[in-house]
């Protein structure tokens, strides 16, 4: 059964995301996009046959430099683009997770969702559609303090394996 509606007047889809059998929220997006999305700044898209991930700042700045104090606006989309209705199974929770790390160190210096332990979700994504989630982040580091001057990879991740699912998508920005 198909587990998402469209909202005729606004041309956004509505789809209940269930996990392991139970509805965990309602996530919107825009219908979904047909054809190849073009690389812009401030965005990334990863394709696979069965979904597209798509990392996006919104209002980017087109050269992608920021000045320390500043906050983003993130978001993050997933869209379904087979027939069917496909059930992932991911290999932590939270299943999903935006993690900023410097390009220097390695090091991850902000995380959206902290580490959990290992669980096994199956998570279930309706057919032809797709949800997005946002968030703000304030160039700061996981313990609040401003992030010193430098390269920067902001990165949506997925904890699978599964090759139908993109792993990553990732945007590289400069703080000043």
């Amino acid at each position: 059964m198909r587990d998402s509606s469209r909202s005729v007047d606004s041309g956004i889809y509505y789809a209940r995301l269930t996990v392991d059998g139970e509805t965990e929220g309602t996530f919107t997006s825009d219908k979904k996009e047909t054809g190849t999305i073009p690389q812009l700044p401030g965005r990334d898209t990863v394709s696979t046959a069965e979904f597209r991930l798509i990392l996006s700042i919104l209002d980017p700045k087109t050269n992608l430099i920021w000045s320390s104090g500043q906050t983003m606006a993130l978001m993050v989309t997933v869209q379904n683009l087979s027939t069917s209705d496909i059930e992932i199974a991911f290999r932590a929770e939270p299943w999903n997770n935006i993690i900023v790390r410097n390009v220097g160190t390695s090091a991850i210096v902000w995380r959206l969702h902290p580490v959990t332990l290992p669980v096994a979700p199956k998570v279930t994504f309706p057919w032809a559609d797709g949800f997005s989630w946002a968030t703000t982040w304030d160039l700061r580091d996981q313990g609040g303090s401003l992030l010193p001057p430098g390269e920067y990879d902001i990165v949506a991740t997925f904890a699978t394996e599964d090759p139908r699912m993109p792993q990553e998508a990732r945007i590289r920005i400069r703080i000043l």
